[in-house]
């Protein structure tokens, strides 16, 4: 299954069913007052009517692990991870309110909700633009803090935005693939504009006390 990465080990991993075994309740020998168990094996997938997700555990070839995905189509490819949850980490150097609508941005594409995600990479940008007091992204590029290849890239992250926000569009016409490279586009501007020049400060101070240290001696 093209993009199924394992949420343990984050290795691509073949679509490969687990075998779950335990104590189940046979329902055909049971009755009031009596309730015959014994070991039971659940089937890895789980079909449901076609309007209903399918959902699958699947066991990683790589670590062993064990984890739930699901897809609302019998025949895709687009298995997504359902259990456990894991998202990307935003930089500590990220100020609120940027930072609280980068993390759900990352938890949206996690989860597979993939217009939510573009929203809020939108909402993203706004917030970044605010807290630089900037009226624009083209501000922030004049201003020097972002490059011409940034504002290009922050800016086809807003025009996908505008078409999910205020167009019908195909129900395909955002997937997964398309999603993780726009939330890319926005953690470039994230590095950009407050990780590097953070790292940078640090490592100016450092040299400032090695310098200082040294002329004591």
């Amino acid at each position: 299954m093209a993009g199924l990465v394992c949420p343990h080990c984050g290795v691509s991993t073949a679509f490969n069913p687990a075998r779950i075994r335990g104590i189940g309740v046979l329902l055909e020998r049971s009755g009031p007052g009596m309730i015959q168990q014994e070991e039971v094996q659940i089937g890895a997938v789980l079909n449901g009517p076609d309007a209903d997700p399918h959902v699958a555990a699947i066991q990683c070839t790589e670590c062993r692990h064990v984890f739930i995905a699901s897809t609302t189509n019998t025949w895709s490819e687009d298995w997504h991870t359902v259990w456990p949850l894991v998202t990307a980490e935003v930089p500590l150097e990220v100020p609120e309110p940027v930072r609280s609508a980068t993390a759900e941005a990352l938890l949206c594409l996690a989860i597979g909700a993939f217009g939510g995600c573009l929203m809020m990479c939108r909402t993203t940008i706004i917030r970044l633009q605010r807290e630089q007091n900037a009226e624009s992204l083209k501000d922030l590029k004049d201003k020097g803090k972002i490059s011409q290849q940034l504002y290009d890239q922050g800016n086809e992250v807003r025009l996908w935005a505008n078409m999910v926000g205020h167009e019908d569009y195909p129900s395909d016409a955002v997937d997964s693939e398309t999603c993780q490279e726009l939330v890319g586009y926005v953690q470039s501007l994230l590095e950009a504009v407050y990780v590097q020049s953070a790292r940078q400060a640090r490592l100016r101070e450092r040299r400032k006390q090695a310098e200082s240290q040294r002329s004591k001696n």
